[in-house]
């Protein structure tokens, strides 16, 4: 999605002869309808634990994405 245009379309709107007043309803009316379209995105993600690094390559090859590696430090 491309929220760049729709940004710049906003600032370029007059919504109050106030700077200040027309600045925060811009940011208020952003916030919302940004928070709503990144809710449009339907992504499934799904975090396993491997013991022991054939099971991950395994599955990385099976299924894809990434791998994230966590190393405990004591």
């Amino acid at each position: 999605m491309n929220h760049k245009k729709i940004i710049n379309e906003l600032w370029e709107l007059k919504l109050d002869k106030n700077k200040e007043k027309d600045k925060l309803k811009k940011k208020i009316i952003l916030g919302i309808n940004i928070d709503l379209l990144e809710k449009q995105i339907n992504i499934i993600k799904k975090s396993i634990i491997f013991l022991k690094m054939v099971d991950i390559f395994y599955y990385q090859e099976k299924y894809g994405d990434n791998i994230n590696i966590i190393i405990e430090i004591k």
